[in-house]
């Protein structure tokens, strides 16, 4: 069961960096949350926005540091590590995994995880990178942390909607790991996996359709 003072404080105090396609920061679902936002090259808010959404549905009052784009390449995502690298991060969310391994981006992540940031990255079968690093969590289905791989949040169109796959695991594991963070600052990897569990998350029931009676 998740600490009850983590769930009263909803992550406040907590940073959560994020770098994804990008975010609709105008809907009125983020009106009440502090977000921080670059662009790097094209971007498209579908994906960004509900990885976003979702975090915030588990942690309401942590703080965001977005950096979104296209990331055809590990060219883009560098650029993103290294700005995103300014701020103090507690978390580091990664909703994606590539095939190849990259030297530089990987040392760059792995001088976050020692400076204290957990880094939460997609776990995917035949993309190994960046999950596969030791001092990383990875999440999703075969993940170090089996979140569900399915959840309802916001769409960069204001509605709400499904999502699946690891991405939204990696969503879901962030948002607790910034619960954690906020109360404890100094929360390791190794600390969150040994008091939270998938069970601790409510599990996405579908709407059931309305059934009509006849009397």
């Amino acid at each position: 069961m998740l600490p009850s003072e983590w769930l009263l404080n909803q992550g406040k105090g907590a940073t959560v960096g994020v770098c994804d396609t990008g975010i609709e920061t105008s809907l009125s679902c983020f009106k009440t949350n502090k977000i921080t936002y670059k662009t790097f090259g094209p971007s498209s808010n579908r994906h960004g926005t509900h990885i976003a959404s979702t975090i915030f549905s588990i942690a309401p009052k942590v703080e965001m540091i977005f950096a979104g784009g296209i990331m055809d390449s590990y060219f883009r995502l560098e650029q993103m590590i290294d700005w995103i690298s300014a701020f103090h991060l507690d978390v580091l969310n990664l909703s994606l995994a590539f095939e190849n391994r990259d030297e530089n981006t990987l040392n760059k992540l792995n001088e976050l995880a020692s400076k204290g940031t957990i880094v939460v990255c997609a776990y995917a079968k035949k993309a190994k990178y960046p999950w596969s690093e030791k001092a990383f969590l990875s999440a999703g289905k075969g993940g170090e942390f089996e979140a569900p791989n399915e959840w309802i949040a916001y769409s960069s169109t204001g509605y709400k909607g499904l999502m699946k796959g690891s991405s939204v695991s990696t969503a879901i594991t962030s948002g607790l790991c910034s619960l954690g963070k906020a109360i404890i600052p100094e929360m390791k990897k190794g600390d969150f996996l040994s008091m939270v569990t998938p069970e601790d998350i409510p599990i996405y029931q579908p709407l059931k359709r309305q059934r009509n009676i006849i009397l």
